[in-house]
């Protein structure tokens, strides 16, 4: 195969590769976007509204998006106003406002802004995509968002979330993005009440469900969901281990195992797939009936 009559075991073809690569996952990440798609996405492009510490808006979203299989895209993009009312609400939020906040409340804040804008922008593509890092272009590292503080990104807003000032690796099993692999989107706003709550249950979740969590007793192998393997650091600044990690959060009996002999840990693939609930709904019955 050659381009443009070079072979591509040439320096040159090799560079054209590379360059051809660069372009369609630039196009990937830019187009196929709705009305929030272009331009600086800032929180609060819809006007200024008063911050809402309940957070009622946001619920709103919730509640009509977040499904068993994954989110419900039409209600999310039949509703988008709600969406960005959300977020020109916690726009209004000032980084002196989060001096003044517990810590409870400022890491609620940033989870909540991380979810809301991470929906907005797979939800505002047509069709629906999940969020992706590429090569040389990440639709999560792209500086298009305004943040107290100076975030610009929702990687960067990620880095708060999981950084050294909350020190609460847990809440990795908070964040979504669009993405099957990601931890399921919370049903419900996160707020000083109910962090501590949702952060325990959350993680709970994760680690008892086989497909971010499973433990092969014969093999004393644990496979995990590599969300933990991305935020190895932050995981052991916190745990020491990523077995320690496990431990407190699998079902008892497989506790009582990785207690006795530390497993061997093993990272499953990612699933970038969108997790859209329909899509999940028609291979669940695809599934059954291939069963019976």
């Amino acid at each position: 195969m050659t381009i443009l009559g070079h072979p591509l075991g040439t320096r040159r073809g090799l560079a054209l590769v590379v360059l051809a690569i660069a372009l369609v996952e630039c196009i990937g990440c830019a187009g196929s976007t709705g009305s929030a798609g272009s331009g600086r996405l800032r929180l609060g492009d819809e006007g200024q509204a008063p911050f809402d510490p309940a957070y009622v808006a946001w619920n709103r979203v919730l509640t009509r998006a977040v499904r068993p299989g994954g989110i419900d895209y039409p209600a999310v993009r039949d509703h988008l106003n709600d969406l960005r009312l959300a977020i020109a609400q916690m726009h209004s939020v000032t980084a002196r406002d989060l001096e003044g906040w517990s810590r409870p409340a400022r890491l609620a804040f940033w989870i909540n802004a991380h979810n809301a804008l991470a929906l907005e922008r797979v939800a505002s593509r047509t069709p629906p995509a999940a969020l992706r890092d590429g090569w040389f272009a990440s639709d999560r590292r792209r500086r298009d968002i305004q943040l107290p503080g100076g975030v610009d990104s929702l990687a960067a807003l990620e880095g708060v979330i999981l950084g050294p000032e909350f020190n609460e690796v847990r809440a990795m099993f908070l964040l979504n993005w669009g993405a099957r692999g990601c931890a399921p989107l919370p049903a419900a706003a996160v707020t000083e009440l109910n962090l501590a709550d949702l952060l325990d249950r959350q993680t709970r979740r994760i680690f008892s469900d086989p497909a971010y969590c499973r433990f092969e007793p014969g093999r004393n192998l644990l496979h995990l969901t590599s969300l933990v393997r991305d935020h190895r650091d932050a995981v052991e600044r916190q745990y020491t281990t990523l077995w320690i990690l496990a431990e407190h959060y699998v079902p008892a009996g497989v506790a009582a195992a990785l207690h006795h002999d530390a497993p061997r840990i093993e990272f499953m693939a990612f699933d970038r797939r969108l997790n859209d609930a329909a899509t999940s709904s028609t291979l669940s019955t695809r599934q059954s009936g291939s069963r019976i």
